[in-house]
């Protein structure tokens, strides 16, 4: 089983949690998919890249497909980004975990959070 997990945080939740069950299953594979302001851009293709490397499980923590600039629209478009990377998983044949920490992010980066937890916890699988 390969896992695809979205983001790397700070946390050591993640770590804890992930440690774990590499001792419990060695064969299995867990990843990061690392956000940084280029490889934001290309979560959809990244998420093919992966499929194709035989990955078939995305585990989300938190919604962080947005954009953090303080640039005309980055809100409006960060919306539909947004809602763009929680529909391409299940278009890709990925069964999608959500772990919600919290139902809301902290940041206010984008618009209608309470659309797009709606809409992730419909994608989601568990």
């Amino acid at each position: 089983m390969k896992v695809l997990i979205i983001p790397k945080s700070k946390n050591p939740y993640q770590e804890l949690l992930y440690s774990k069950l590499r001792k419990l299953h060695p064969k299995d594979t867990f990843s990061y998919l690392h956000t940084t302001r280029f490889t934001f851009f290309l979560y959809p293709l990244l998420y093919l890249f992966k499929r194709l490397q035989g990955y078939k499980i995305i585990h989300i923590h938190f919604i962080v497909f947005h954009i953090s600039h303080k640039i005309p629209l980055a809100r409006l478009f960060s919306y539909y980004y947004t809602i763009i990377c929680i529909y391409a998983p299940k278009l890709l044949g990925y069964k999608v975990i959500w772990t919600v920490h919290d139902i809301t992010p902290f940041d206010n980066w984008t618009m209608n959070y309470i659309n797009i937890s709606r809409r992730l916890s419909r994608v989601a699988n568990a």
